[in-house]
């Protein structure tokens, strides 16, 4: 079912300091915040002049539904928040975010699109995490309605015309985890344990294709969302003679995985994306997903404190534009960078604001981009619309926390 919601987020009026979420210590490994981590830390410029016309952005999400993921729009709402009160809106003018949820299915991704295509104030789209994408772009691309990816999924996201991603979503991430299990751990046979759905199916064969996957035996299990019991899935994947097994599933079977794969005595290391790595996840039960590798191009929430310059910025401002309990969730986090690179992008933009200047803006973006890289490119090196695709490798403790264990690289290279 579709829903709708136009959210203006005004300035806040409370302030403070923010607790600092994260716990833990960092392994003495954990390299200091670069420069580069701090260059995309906005600077305060005062609040949004809330008497001149707002600049509208369209928002579609996978807010409501099975599955979904409302924290990427609560991120983008919390972003929207600190630029209007903080950060001086986007040329002066205050920010508006008009939201609009789809499913996996055609009419609400056509619906959603035509809705925006259709709205003479929008003249730049947000993706969030979309399934349906397919149904999107040509609706969009067709009116010159350009598109900030904030996690590409689908080939159609890839090859989007007038989409640009600047981290790697299932073109990073995903993929990444078999390119880490090889390149690093010399894994010559690797499982892979999925989530039943199309996006998964696509990563997969981009997997298949990846240089680093030359000589290495790889099978894929793909598991159900409704599964009670992944047992037999676990047992047959042959996961027990695997040199490493990848957990590509959704988040609420990420415990199911985890503890079947503890119950069968499975010993292969375990490398999963950032969906498994989700506050609720490992608050509940971190030890279970003690050792597991965490793959992916945006930054982790679950670092320790002081190991990234750009989290610690965002773990002090997030509270007061956003739910407390949602400030770990990486999702909301990468809703919230993305929010900040359109703010970057549409200071840079001629006045006009329109779509041909989002266009532009979007296409010659160079960075650095918030939790993610200091310098892009677009085009992107693999695919169009992705202009940066590596991904950084993280090791979780038996208490969530996450250190680094591999600088970017590139998957797919």
């Amino acid at each position: 079912m579709k829903h709708q919601r136009l959210r203006t987020l005004v300035p806040a009026l409370v302030a403070g300091t923010a607790a600092i979420a994260a716990s833990g210590i960092a392994s003495a490994t954990t390299e200091p915040a670069a420069a580069g981590d701090t260059a995309s830390v906005p600077a305060a410029a005062g609040p949004a002049d809330e008497s001149l016309e707002p600049v509208v952005i369209g928002m579609i999400n996978m807010d409501e539904g099975t599955p979904s993921y409302p924290d990427v729009s609560t991120g983008v709402d919390a972003a929207v928040g600190l630029i209007n009160a903080e950060l001086g809106g986007i040329q002066g003018r205050p920010v508006e975010v008009r939201h609009c949820n789809v499913g996996v299915d055609q009419p609400s991704n056509q619906n959603c699109a035509q809705e925006f295509a259709n709205a003479s104030d929008v003249n730049v789209v947000i993706h969030g995490y979309v399934f349906g994408s397919a149904y999107i772009f040509p609706i969009l691309e067709a009116v010159g309605l350009p598109v900030l990816l904030q996690t590409p999924l689908t080939p159609a996201d890839f090859g989007a015309a007038n989409g640009f991603a600047y981290q790697g979503g299932n073109a990073g991430g995903t993929s990444g985890t078999a390119a880490y299990a090889a390149k690093f751990l010399d894994a010559e046979n690797i499982v892979i344990l999925g989530a039943d759905n199309d996006a998964l199916r696509a990563a997969v064969t981009t997997i298949e294709g990846l240089p680093s996957m030359e000589g290495v035996e790889l099978s894929t299990t793909y598991i159900s969302d409704s599964s009670a019991d992944v047992t037999a899935d676990v047992q047959a994947s042959g996961a027990a003679d695997a040199d490493a097994v990848l957990a590509l599933v959704n988040a609420p079977q990420c415990p199911q995985v985890a503890q079947t794969l503890v119950d069968l005595g499975i010993e292969a290391p375990v490398i999963s994306t950032a969906t498994c790595a989700v506050p609720a996840t490992l608050e509940a039960t971190p030890e279970l997903f003690e050792g597991w590798t965490i793959v992916g191009s945006g930054l982790p929430p679950l670092l320790a404190e002081g190991a990234s310059a750009e989290l610690d910025y965002y773990r002090s401002v997030f509270p007061q534009y956003g739910p407390e309990e949602s400030m770990n969730s990486f999702l909301a986090l990468g809703g919230f960078g993305a929010m900040l690179t359109a703010w970057r992008i549409g200071n840079d933009a001629p006045e006009t604001l329109s779509r041909e200047d989002w266009t532009a803006g979007l296409s010659s973006f160079t960075g650095p981009y918030f939790g993610g890289r200091v310098e892009l490119s677009c085009p992107g090196e693999h695919f169009p619309a992705v202009c940066d695709n590596e991904v950084r490798a993280f090791v979780l403790d038996d208490a969530g926390v996450m250190t680094q264990v591999e600088d970017f690289f590139d998957p797919l290279a």
